[in-house]
Order: C-alpha cells, then structure tokens, then sequence
C-alpha cells in the first residue's frame, strides 16, 4: 500500500472518530448535568422535629352546664328550607305523548 492510500484512509477513520466523540458528548452531556446537581442546588427539608414526651390533655366527661344554653319550647321554629323542595319537571310529557300518538299512532 502506498502512503495515499494510508492517508486517504486514516483521513476518514479520524473524522469518523471525531464525529461520534462529539454526537456522544453533546446527547449525553445535559443529561449528566442533571443528574449530578450540585449538593447546594437541591432543597433538602429539615425532618421534621416531633417531641416524644406525650401531652397530658384534661378531657372532661360530661359538658359544663354553663356552656349548655337551653331554648324554650315556645321559641322553637321548625325550619321549612331543611326539606327538599320538589324539583320540577323539565320535560313537557303531554307534549311527548302527544308526539308519541303521531309518531306511533294511538294506543302504542
């Protein structure tokens, strides 16, 4: 083989290499950016911090009677708008009967 021929293939094979290095380094390098964040940029929250001592909470059984207040019997209203009005229909059915009777004649 002659020293072109070496050069006319070794020009190639570089340029092919070069190539690839530089496709290779330009998918991939964003994508390693992202992934090895700097420790400073992430947000890493603080647990948080729960006291293990429990509170003591008094409970009481029965309501005090001064926080009861008892309404007399003659100043009790029944309350009209806690029953479910009746909701109108929102078709007209005699005009669908009438429109089945053309439709389908009577009887159907």
């Amino acid at each position: 083989m002659t020293k072109t021929m070496w050069k006319s293939l070794l020009l190639p094979v570089v340029r092919l290499v070069a190539l690839t290095l530089l496709i290779v380094s330009i998918t991939f390098t964003p994508a390693l950016a992202q992934e090895t964040a700097a420790p400073e940029a992430t947000n890493i929250q603080p647990p948080e911090v729960v006291n293990p001592n429990p509170v003591d909470v008094p409970v009481p059984d029965q309501p005090k009677t001064e926080d009861t207040t008892e309404v007399p019997t003659s100043q009790r209203q029944s309350n009209p708008r806690l029953a479910t009005p009746q909701s109108r229909n929102p078709y007209d059915m005699q005009a669908i009967e009438e429109f089945n009777q053309e439709l389908y004649g009577k009887g159907n």
